[in-house]
């Protein structure tokens, strides 16, 4: 997975890299969350000491001119060279003294044991070497003050100094206005927004959009799932599942998914789930539970839910079956949930409403979550749930009980198109390497007529709902 990314990205890094004098920058863009920061701080920091470069991040989140941007680089460059040990009251002095030698001015005779600083004279003066540095610039688009101080810096600090460097931005939202009513919105004016459009690719030498396809993402996850404290393989086991949820939430958003799934790793280490009295359906229970603590947290953390929605999602209604079915003609927030990551069936849906208020608080009532936990039994495994997010469940099965579900009665239900269309690809691509493994006595042209048949029986029935629903409308 790691020589995908850095196929995907170094091979022009490495060439910046070897360049004895640069004048541009590199600017990396990405959606918010997906992977950048996350890139330059675990791969792309040990690719750079690897040329005698010391790479330096600063994030530009919050600050508003040219003195908070300086400042912070200044700081981040003294903390390297005294070990992180700095003395707050000192470090204004010592920047303004950073200052001096970055304007190759005369600063005399420094006494450092009084700055107490882990720092020699000579250490501190060369500093003035600013090219054995390499800069990141991060959160361009949350910059809160004019953009044209951020690019004159980086423009002085690559034309002038000639010190490499890589700006990490959503270059989205530098590009469009954001809605006042995102949770996360830039900062930058209109003006700022025009005037980037027109000069960036005076400043950046190449503009790379950072990669999101499916090797890069379970890349990231297996990083973040070792970063995490624990020893559960659950979640190890389970990428597939996670890649899922993030594709329904339609999000890339790994600094939310870690913080999941350390609050999953917390209830573990709680032996939550060991209460539940029904043993035999443990394994179902861990994985509804791990499943809607993630979408409800990606809901709540990265949309802004209103006090309604958070009440229907706490409703409980996929207990209420006949309710359920015979819902409102306007559907909840809860029933919009149910079929955006469960694709509608309220059976696998189960919802645990005090792990809401654990979301929005942070607080847990576990007795509540135990009785939650307790209200469900053990379910039967679908036919099309052998072969799709747990993919090796099939390997389970006897080989006569997979010789009737999965040579016979899944095949079926495919042909009959009984089971959601989002699936048919999946399971095709599954049949495809179990006829590759002589695992099934169908032939190719026998799984492609079969899954044809079943998507146009789906079509029809979709055409066929439509057209009751004008004939009711006009009605």
């Amino acid at each position: 997975m790691e020589a995908n990314i850095k196929a995907y990205i170094n091979p022009y890094i490495e060439h910046y890299l070897k360049e004895k004098e640069i004048s541009q920058s590199i600017l990396i863009t990405g959606n918010w969350g997906c992977g950048k920061t996350y890139y330059w701080k675990n791969v792309l920091s040990s690719k750079i000491k690897e040329y005698n470069l010391i790479p330096i991040y600063v994030s530009l989140n919050g600050l508003k001119n040219k003195e908070d941007i300086l400042n912070k680089w200044a700081l981040e460059i003294i903390q390297f060279h005294s070990n992180n040990i700095i003395n707050p009251k000192i470090i204004k002095a010592t920047i303004n003294l950073f200052y001096l030698v970055l304007n190759t001015l005369s600063v005399g005779k420094i006494d450092f044991k009084k700055l107490n600083l882990n720092l020699s004279l000579s250490d501190f003066l060369s500093i003035q070497k600013l090219d054995k540095y390499f800069l990141c610039f991060d959160d361009l688009e949350r910059y809160t003050g004019n953009l044209s101080d951020v690019l004159s810096i980086i423009n002085d600090f690559t034309e002038q100094k000639h010190i490499k460097t890589i700006v990490l931005a959503n270059i989205d939202k530098i590009k469009t206005t954001i809605n006042s009513d995102r949770k996360e919105q830039s900062t930058l004016s209109n003006k700022d927004i025009n005037n980037f459009n027109i000069i960036k690719e005076k400043f950046f030498a190449k503009i790379i959009t950072f990669p999101n396809d499916e090797n890069t993402k379970k890349y990231i996850l297996k990083k973040i799932i070792n970063e995490i404290n624990t020893d559960i393989d659950f979640i190890s086991k389970n990428i597939e599942l996670i890649l899922s949820i993030m594709k329904q939430a339609q999000t890339s958003n790994y600094r939310v998914i870690k913080m999941l799934l350390d609050d999953f790793s917390f209830f573990y280490s709680k032996n939550t789930l060991n209460h539940i009295k029904d043993k035999s359906s443990f394994f179902d229970i861990q994985k509804y539970f791990f499943k809607f603590l993630l979408c409800s947290g990606l809901e709540i953390y990265i949309n802004n839910l209103s006090d309604k929605d958070i009440v229907s999602l706490k409703s409980d209604r996929s207990f209420d079956i006949l309710k359920f079915i015979t819902k409102e003609t306007t559907p909840t927030f809860l029933d919009e949930f149910i079929n955006k990551f469960y694709l509608g069936d309220f059976k696998t849906a189960y919802i645990f409403p005090s792990i809401i208020d654990y979301h929005l608080t942070s607080k847990i009532n576990f007795k509540t979550l135990n009785d939650e936990i307790n209200k469900f039994s053990h379910k039967e495994t679908k036919n099309h749930e052998y072969l799709t997010e747990n993919a090796s469940n099939y390997i389970y099965l006897s080989d006569s009980d997979f010789d009737k579900i999965i040579n016979k009665d899944l095949l079926e239900d495919i042909k009959n198109g009984n089971i959601h269309y989002v699936y048919y690809d999946e399971l095709f691509i599954k049949y495809c390497c179990l006829l590759k493994d002589k695992l099934i006595d169908k032939s190719y042209a026998d799984l492609k007529d079969i899954f044809l048949e079943g998507l146009n029986k789906i079509q029809q029935e979709k055409n066929k709902n439509q057209c009751m629903m004008m004939i009711t409308a006009m009605h």
